[in-house]
């Protein structure tokens, strides 16, 4: 009889069976493979998709307006000192996009174009992230409880500003503005630099008050972006001027702060928060420590469309950089308080005033000019020369 073969050592069974095959062998399970592959890829897209989105809405286009920086008036008007190397102090490409060309902004043609543009850009711009800036820089006057922005034709000896042309309510220019498809619209407002000059009429500046009260009144529009306006200075205060620099001391650290001075965090963005803490802190703190104006200042004035006065702006990135701040050549470790040296100001500033002075027409001048004129209800008196002593 024949005897069972022995069994050697235990082996261990597969407990599919002898028939068993891979997964991937079976067509169910080719099939299962082909599913999750295209499930994956699938997910792959989809996140890099999602990833190109998230780049392309990360950084604003800002759309820089710079319309108006009238310097040369007529004879009525004094000069608005510097405001013509302030304008091309302003950053351009590529940090900001300018939406209009320098150009000479002296007279009405200025301000149509400013309209213009506006309604131009609105047909682009992405309400979800696009950044408008405008810096307007212009003489202002007021009358019948208005404020205007006046051009460089404008003549108080001859005409009214209700009824002139070279003349642009604020309040106008203002809502024109506000209706801007942007997600925000930043308007930098650097008057005041000669409202002082009581030879021309304007002993009280009222500017900043009137200024307020025009903001406040703005409606919000639904579904645009919110508007606003930051002025050089605040009320009781006055503009001032680097003669050193031949400069406005607003607009340098406006200029500064759009190149990247004002990136506190180093994240190569600066925001709207990191932009006015800068702007604040800085005029405010040169112009008090500046020679023979210790007890004066200048504190910018930051005013939201519909609500008036406001210190907390939205978290917008106003600009965005190519390479930090500390890196770039021009501006290199430079602080607020470094960026304006009160010595050279004091040195140079004082060469570059005798020759402003030295610049301005005489007062003699004006008056035969004015005799040659019919007589006109003036609002102001004679201004914008200077007398017999040259002041």
């Amino acid at each position: 009889m024949p005897q069972p073969p022995s069994r050697g050592p235990s082996q261990p069974r597969d407990w599919r069976g002898d028939s068993a095959v891979p997964v991937s062998q079976t067509p169910g399970g080719r099939r299962l493979l082909r599913v999750l592959a295209s499930l994956a890829m699938l997910v792959l897209v989809g996140l890099f998709v999602v990833v190109v989105l998230s780049l392309i809405a990360a950084g604003p286009t800002t759309h820089l307006v710079v319309p108006l920086a009238i310097q040369k008036y007529g004879k009525g008007l004094p000069l608005l000192l510097y405001s013509d190397r302030d304008e091309q102090a302003l950053p351009g490409p590529p940090l900001v996009e300018r939406l209009l060309a320098a150009q000479s902004h002296e007279t009405q043609l200025s301000f149509d174009r400013l309209g213009e543009t506006i309604d131009s850009a609105n047909r682009s711009l992405n309400p979800d992230k696009d950044v408008l800036l405008v810096y307007l820089s212009a003489h202002w006057i007021s009358s019948g409880g208005e404020v205007y922005l006046v051009d460089s034709t404008y003549n108080p000896q001859l005409e009214q500003p209700n009824n002139n042309t070279s003349c642009h309510q604020l309040s106008k220019v203002l809502n024109a503005l506000n209706g801007s498809s942007a997600r925000l619209t930043l308007v930098l407002l650097d008057a005041g630099r000669a409202t002082w000059e009581p030879r021309w009429g304007q002993v009280v500046d009222q500017f900043p008050e009137r200024l307020t009260e025009a903001v406040k009144e703005l409606p919000r529009p639904a579904g645009s972006g919110d508007l606003w306006v930051l002025s050089a200075y605040s009320p009781h205060e006055t503009a001032h001027v680097l003669h050193s620099a031949r400069r406005s001391v607003f607009a340098t650290f406006v200029t500064a702060a759009l190149n990247g001075a004002a990136d506190r965090s180093g994240d190569r963005e600066v925001t709207f928060p990191e932009f006015h803490d800068f702007i604040l802190t800085n005029v405010n703190r040169w112009v008090g420590s500046a020679p023979g104006r210790e007890l004066v200042s200048q504190t910018p004035l930051l005013l939201q469309a519909g609500v008036g006065p406001s210190n907390t702006p939205p978290e917008v990135a106003l600009t965005r950089l190519s390479k930090p701040w500390s890196a770039n050549d021009e501006y290199k470790a430079i602080t607020g308080q470094e960026l304006i040296d009160p010595a050279a100001e004091k040195k140079e500033g004082d060469a570059n005033r005798r020759a402003w002075r030295r610049s301005r027409p005489s007062c003699r001048d004006d008056r035969a000019s004015s005799r040659r004129q019919p007589e006109t209800r003036s609002i102001f008196p004679a201004a914008g020369c200077l007398d017999s002593r040259g002041r």
